[in-house]
């Protein structure tokens, strides 16, 4: 917690997390919102396409709207897109739970998605010193749990009170607000830092390089959305039920405290693929409860949702620091876009696949999935997603 607070104290960075993480309260509510929305008219299968198409439409637009914010900067890309992807949500509101048009609004909500994610990645060397910048991603990846905390809370709440509607019009506010923030409290700040690729000599790595690593965000957003969709479909049944938000706050509870707790602690540059098979024996508690009959098997899934997150801010983490030590900086935000583009790409995967499989076979074997989906990357990938000994000292975990 020291060194969080000591980051939190330096110029710019609490400001500039509170704004990227409000902006981005869209993303968890989006999900369950959707769900709750489509899947007692269209079942888990409709949900899950309309998610899909939202996924697809973001593989297609981060890396461009990156690209774009490296060039133009990132102010005009960033309100451009929040105000037209607020003006997307207040029309997918408007579907009433029919599928095609709903599919359609989804595309263009996850297209104009505002590239906040990897502009604040982006940043990260711009606002830390260069031995803080692991600890920093650990903290931004940590607090980011906060979004997936507050958002399906808020949507269920909201939607119990309003209907399920009314959560994607504050989404939409949520969208606008927090990118004004954000955008403040970045502006002037320099094009380049000593955390940098280009500063450490690193400058003439491209893309290619970072295959590797996009390969395991997308597997590793596969299993996020398993695991949602899984838990969500056994704890309501055939229809969402809002009510299920709180096995989903379970998940990211955990997710908070697993950065909390471990966040500070990883090596800078530390693999990926180990945690990703730490993530794999996460599910294994999921699966039990999911197994067993109520009231025992709804005491199980809820200590294994939390289980479960505290798996996930330590693989993110390591993802995003690989990342942000393969790329040039000239080109950061455009890599963090693509991460975006992999991740989008794993959630069509495991929200169409996942959704589904769903309606056919139950949430038992869709988190069976999951978790052979995180171990075959821990498994497959382990050479190509380590990295170098890390150029400054850390502690290792």
């Amino acid at each position: 917690m020291r060194t969080y607070l000591e980051l939190l104290r330096l110029p710019r960075v609490a400001a500039a997390l509170t704004g990227s993480l409000v902006g981005r309260l869209h993303e968890s509510m989006l999900s369950f919102a959707v769900i709750l929305l489509i899947s007692p008219v269209h079942g888990y299968a409709g949900s899950g396409a309309v998610l899909a198409a939202a996924g697809i439409g973001q593989s297609v637009g981060a890396p461009l709207w990156g690209r774009r914010a490296d060039r133009s900067g990132h102010a005009r890309v960033l309100l451009v897109t929040a105000a037209a992807q607020a003006v997307a949500l207040l029309v997918l509101s408007r579907v009433q739970g029919e599928v095609l048009p709903a599919v359609l609004a989804g595309a263009v909500v996850g297209f104009v998605t505002p590239p906040l994610t990897p502009a604040v990645r982006a940043a990260v060397p711009r606002l830390v010193p260069a031995a803080r910048s692991s600890a920093a991603y650990a903290l931004e990846s940590t607090l980011q749990e906060l979004v997936f905390v507050a958002g399906p809370l808020v949507a269920g709440a909201v939607a119990a009170r309003a209907g399920a509607a009314t959560a994607f019009v504050v989404a939409a506010g949520c969208t606008l607000v927090g990118t004004v923030v954000y955008v403040l409290a970045v502006q002037g700040l320099p094009a380049g830092g000593p955390g940098s690729a280009v500063a450490q000599g690193r400058g003439r790595v491209g893309l290619g390089a970072a295959v590797p690593v996009l390969v395991g965000g997308g597997a590793f957003l596969v299993v996020l959305c398993l695991q949602s969709l899984a838990v969500v479909q056994r704890v309501s049944g055939g229809g969402a039920l809002p009510s299920a938000s709180w096995f989903l706050a379970a998940t990211s509870v955990g997710s908070l405290v697993g950065g909390l707790v471990i966040g500070p602690r990883l090596a800078a540059g530390a693999p990926p693929a180990p945690r990703m098979g730490i993530l794999a024996a996460g599910v294994v508690p999921l699966v039990i409860g999911a197994s067993l009959p109520d009231p025992a098997g709804a005491v199980v899934l809820a200590v294994g949702s939390f289980l479960f997150g505290t798996t996930i801010a330590p693989a993110a983490t390591t993802l995003f620091d690989r990342l942000s030590r393969t790329v040039p900086a000239g080109r950061s935000t455009e890599a963090f876009g693509w991460m975006g583009a992999a991740m989008g790409a794993g959630g069509v995967i495991g929200d169409g696949g996942g959704g589904w499989l769903l309606d056919r076979a139950g949430p038992v074997p869709v988190l069976v999935v999951a978790a052979l989906v995180a171990g075959l990357v821990s498994v497959v990938l382990p050479r190509t997603l380590a990295v170098d000994a890390p150029e400054e000292p850390a502690a290792a975990v």
